[in-house]
Parts: structure tokens; sequence; C-alpha cells
């Protein structure tokens, strides 16, 4: 009887040392949380320039833990139908009252293109800009996207699949 006791008690101590460990190394666990997907359709009739306030559950709900803000993807597809280049940009903030007139002014310039005349094509870019990316993270899981085409000619762009791509420390302590 005495060596079960003492088996049990040896079992006991090896489940509460893996358990601490598992603890440990669960309590630094770094998860992902990304923002919803969102599609700009720049044409005439809009004066080609477009904003979404970005809000996702995922992103909002976790904002005070986020660490670090890891990718920013912006991914396009585009029927330029004008005789002219498009010049396309990309720009983040946490107001969400601007025009197309002081974007470029009152905002962080994420990504910019130029579009060429008469040519479709889909590409997907990440933007490797730190600054922007610690703006994101500042922002507290609510800010706005504007995208804004430039051309001489008509305007046919769709900017689809912005996306942002945060770290969060679930720290369970």
């Amino acid at each position: 009887m005495h060596k079960s006791v003492v088996g049990v008690l040896l079992i006991f101590v090896l489940l509460v040392v893996v358990g601490c460990g598992a603890y440990d190394k669960a309590k630094d666990l770094n998860l992902t949380v990304r923002t919803d997907p969102e599609d700009f359709t720049l044409t005439v009739s809009n004066s080609g320039f477009e904003a979404n306030n970005v809000r996702s559950d995922d992103w909002e709900e976790r904002a005070d833990d986020i660490t670090s803000v890891k990718k920013i993807e912006v991914s396009y597809e585009y029927d330029n139908q004008s005789a002219a280049p498009v010049t396309v940009s990309v720009y983040i903030s946490d107001n969400p009252n601007l025009t197309a007139e002081n974007v470029a002014a009152s905002a962080k310039l994420l990504y910019q293109t130029t579009l060429p005349e008469g040519a479709s094509t889909i590409e997907l870019q990440e933007v490797g800009d730190a600054e922007a990316r610690e703006l994101l993270k500042q922002y507290n899981g609510n800010f706005t996207v504007y995208t804004l085409a430039e051309s001489d000619g008509a305007v046919d762009v769709t900017v689809s699949q912005f996306r942002v791509y945060g770290t969060v420390n679930a720290d369970f302590t």
C-alpha cells in the first residue's frame, strides 16, 4: 500500500510540473488576428475616390492586446479603359471624414501604383512600411482606408482584399 501512495504522489507531481510548463508556454502564445477584407471600386461616377471604415469583430475585440502588426496586404484587379495611365493610392487614417482633396495631406500613404492604359491584371502586394504598421496598432481596431485613383481619362479600377494581420499576445495570467 505504501508503494501505491508514493506512485500516486509521483504521478501527481509529474502532472503538476507538466501542467505548469504548458501554462507557461500558453501564457505567451501569439495569435494572429486580421481585419475583414475591404473592396474599393473607383470609377468616374465616384470621382475615383472611396473610403471604407475598417472594422472587424476579431480585430476590435483584441485591439488593446495587439502587440504588433505583422502584415498589410493590398490586392487589386483592374481594367483600365482609359487612354491614359491611372495612379492608384491607398491611405490609412483614424479620421473617417477625409475627402479626396485633403486625404494626401492628412493620412498615411500605404501604397501607390501606376496602372498602364488599356491593361488588365490582378496583383497582391504586401506593404512593408514599419510606420504604417505602428499606426494601425495605435488605431485600436478602428480605422479608415481611403483609395484614390487619378487619371486624365476614364477611371475603372477595383482595389480588393485590403487586409491587415496583427499579432496578439494571448496572456492568460
